[in-house]
């Protein structure tokens, strides 16, 4: 799961704000979110999951689609 860590951009380095348990010359990779709204940001989430689930094909065993009467159904 990805761990967020604040950080603030100084003399060209990120430097965290927080401690963090990384061993010297780790990598690490940094998703920028600086500047975007949080509808910008489920815009864009909401794009790249859409595009991926294109890519993905339904398998022929899979479970059939119910209707909404049947989804809705009371018991």
């Amino acid at each position: 799961m990805p761990e967020i860590i604040k950080t603030t951009y100084r003399n060209g380095a990120f430097v965290p704000q927080t401690p963090v348990d990384f061993p010297e010359g780790a990598e690490v990779e940094i998703s920028i979110k600086n500047g975007e709204t949080p509808d910008e940001d489920k815009q864009k989430s909401l794009a790249e999951f859409l595009s991926r689930a294109s890519l993905r094909e339904i398998s022929e065993n899979a479970p059939r689609r119910f209707t909404r009467e049947e989804l809705h159904e009371r018991a």
